[in-house]
């Protein structure tokens, strides 16, 4: 069961980076630099979060929200955070007044997959071969957006 302590999300800033880098390494087989964070918060279209558990940055674009890395820490998986941190962002796109949010996830990524499904998000398309893996091979990416 979750515990709302572990969710208590502040704004991505500069003074974050090295910290989003370190939750990044746990979950992603080429995990996104300090400088990587830094360099998108630059963009004027970048949003992002953190909290002790969690990494959540997106790009907002008009009226439409792309999701470019969600990552619960390994220590912290499978207690909800990561169904917290899309309703977090669900509410967020309301409040902004946002049509959609898109993501994609790896085809081999059933957890985050089975769950973007949970909360709402329909495949729209996918890009073969998109993702490289650790041991030289691709897989593919799914696309997915939901409806605001």
């Amino acid at each position: 069961m979750l515990n709302n302590h572990l969710f208590q999300p502040v704004v991505l800033t500069k003074s974050h980076c090295c910290i989003a880098s370190a939750i990044h390494q746990t979950g992603f087989d080429f995990p996104w630099t300090t400088q990587t964070f830094e360099s998108l918060l630059l963009l004027p279209t970048t949003l992002g979060w953190i909290s002790n558990t969690g990494i959540l940055v997106c790009s907002c674009i008009c009226d439409e929200i792309e999701i470019l890395t969600i990552c619960v820490h390994t220590d912290y998986r499978k207690q909800g955070l990561g169904e917290q941190w899309l309703h977090f962002l669900f509410a967020y796109a309301s409040t902004h007044h946002m049509k959609r949010i898109l993501l994609e996830v790896s085809i081999e990524n059933k957890p985050a997959f089975n769950l973007y499904l949970k909360t709402g998000f329909t495949e729209i398309a996918r890009r073969k071969n998109y993702y490289k893996k650790k041991d030289g091979t691709f897989c593919d990416a799914v696309c997915m957006e939901k409806l605001i």
